[in-house]
Parts: C-alpha cells; sequence; structure tokens
C-alpha cells in the first residue's frame, strides 16, 4: 500500500515537490509528498501528531526519531521506513479512513480501486476543496499504476 502511495506521489524520490514551474520547490516533501514543515500546521505535522498521539497510553516508548522531530523539521529529513510508518498512522488515525477498506479487498483490481479511493480521499489534500479535479487526480493515479512494478520499488526504497 505505501509502495504505490509513494510511486505516485514521488516515484519512490525523497524530493520536494515539482511545481508547474518545473522546479522543485511545492509544499509537498518526501516519498509521500507531506505538505510543509513541523510547526506550519500543515500535513506533515498532522501526520507527526497522529503517530506521537498512537503511542499515548502505551507502554511502547516514542521511537526516538518520532519524538525529536522539531520545528523546521519536514519530510525529507526522515527514512522511507519512517515516512511510511507517519503514512500509515496518519490514516489509521484520520477520521473515515478505514486501511480495513483496503487491505480486505483482495489483491488485484478491487485492493487498488479501493487504495486509489483512500489516496483520493485521505491524503490528496484536495479532494473535498476541489471536486472537479477529481477525474484528472484518478487518471493521474491511474496512469502512475500503469508504471508501478514491485521489484522496482523494492529496490528503490533500500537505497
Amino acid at each position: 500500500m505505501a509502495l504505490k502511495v509513494g510511486w505516485h506521489e514521488s516515484k519512490l524520490k525523497n524530493v520536494r515537490q515539482t511545481t508547474k514551474t518545473g522546479k522543485q520547490d511545492g509544499a509537498g516533501r518526501g516519498y509521500f509528498q507531506f505538505e510543509g514543515e513541523f510547526g506550519e500546521d500543515k500535513g506533515f505535522e498532522t501526520a507527526v501528531n497522529r503517530a506521537r498521539n498512537a503511542y499515548e497510553g502505551t507502554t511502547e516508548p516514542v521511537p526516538a526519531w518520532l519524538a525529536n522531530i522539531k520545528k523546521g523539521d519536514d519530510a525529507m529529513s526522515l527514512t522511507f521506513e519512517q515516512q511510511s510508518t507517519l503514512f500509515l498512522y496518519d490514516k489509521l488515525a484520520r477520521k473515515g479512513a478505514d486501511l480495513g477498506m483496503v487491505l480486505n479487498k483482495p489483491k488485484g483490481p478491487q485492493r487498488d480501486k479501493a487504495l486509489k479511493s483512500l489516496w483520493l480521499n485521505y491524503h490528496w489534500a484536495n479532494a473535498a476543496k476541489q471536486p472537479e479535479l477529481v477525474p484528472v487526480r484518478e487518471k493521474q493515479w491511474d496512469e502512475s499504476m500503469k508504471t508501478f512494478d514491485l521489484a522496482k520499488a523494492k529496490e528503490l526504497v533500500k537505497k
């Protein structure tokens, strides 16, 4: 699941979002294109806070990498594994997002359709604000998935 979203968002590269000007100066950062820096009250900070909150009331300590994220840090300072952890905790804690609706589908087209819906409604930030762009984003997702290769994806994140 995380590999496919990362593939769509960045082709599994730890980069800053490329804007219409062709420059890497957009708000999205990292493998999953989390927006903003910690302290800016945007997607990255929300994901960090949701991940930290998951440890409240447990005997498990917050991992050092997560506890040490400070103002000004962004997703690019983290490894793929760490960003994947943030991605999953973010979706587990996000109202309405249901990872089970993806994982309980049989592998193949049904699961892929459910993952696209999860990405569209709970990761891409503008589905509710810009519904006219939903068909465009769905097409972009479909095009990305045509080039997704699991073996290549696994190799890219090992680096």
